[in-house]
């Protein structure tokens, strides 16, 4: 996704004298994501459910901050 519908990335802060290698990291989409996840997690959930569920929430989570 780009970053009109991933929310960017999710760290864009770089200091100063920073060594930084590489892209810009994580999306804030990912990121959301990987919290919404922690919560779904359980024995009776698959990965591929409990992964569609986390982007499910990540995605509500984007078109809110987007409506502000």
């Amino acid at each position: 996704m780009n970053s009109k519908h991933d929310g960017g990335s999710a760290f864009p802060i770089i200091q100063e004298g920073m060594n930084v290698d590489g892209g810009p990291g994580m999306s804030l989409r990912d990121y959301f994501a990987g919290l919404a996840m922690q919560a779904i997690i359980d024995d009776d959930t698959s990965p591929t459910t409990a992964a569609n569920w986390s982007y499910q929430y990540a995605d509500a989570m984007l078109v809110q901050k987007r409506s502000k």
